[in-house]
């Protein structure tokens, strides 16, 4: 599933010359990660670019606590999240937004607003720790010759593993 979104980004940075590694491959592989799991990858650079500001703004999350998120922003992506969920309502599917729609908690299904903000959530949190990861890992294995040949001499094949992900 994920294999096709790397390899688009990876061959855009290539044919380029050059990239910031955390702008032009970490946060746009997390954040279209994230929106095929939400079905929205059509969108993914609308909430590419939202989530951007969003830590921009907030300093990624260190803000002190007590302040409030900034309304603006939250008026850009509120509409996209308002339509994704009354389209999940009209016809759900088996993403992430349906599961949202569907289920109970505590006996009683979510609201709008309460999805609204669990979609915000996913967003925010899954880009940006992802994108964090992938950056660690390749500044680790850049900074580490030895770690590289280990690596190279040792591949690993994922079509050889047992498991399958189903998409």
């Amino acid at each position: 599933m994920v294999r096709p979104i790397a390899s688009g980004i990876l061959e855009a940075m290539i044919a380029r010359g050059a990239a910031d590694f955390a702008q032009g491959y970490a946060y746009p592989f997390a954040t279209q990660t994230l929106c095929r799991h939400l079905r929205v990858e059509d969108d993914w650079t609308v909430y590419n670019d939202w989530s951007s500001e969003m830590e921009r703004v907030t300093g990624a999350g260190t803000r002190r606590a007590g302040n409030a998120l900034p309304p603006d922003l939250i008026g850009r992506i509120v509409p996209y999240a308002q339509a994704l969920v009354s389209e999940r309502r009209r016809n759900p599917g088996d993403d992430l937004i349906s599961g949202f729609v569907q289920e109970e908690v505590n006996g009683r299904s979510l609201d709008d607003p309460e999805i609204i903000g669990l979609i915000m959530a996913v967003i925010l949190a899954g880009r940006s720790t992802t994108a964090s990861g992938i950056g660690n890992l390749v500044h680790r294995v850049a900074a580490d010759a030895p770690l590289q040949q280990f690596l190279r001499e040792h591949r690993l094949s994922f079509e050889k593993l047992p498991l399958r992900f189903e998409t």
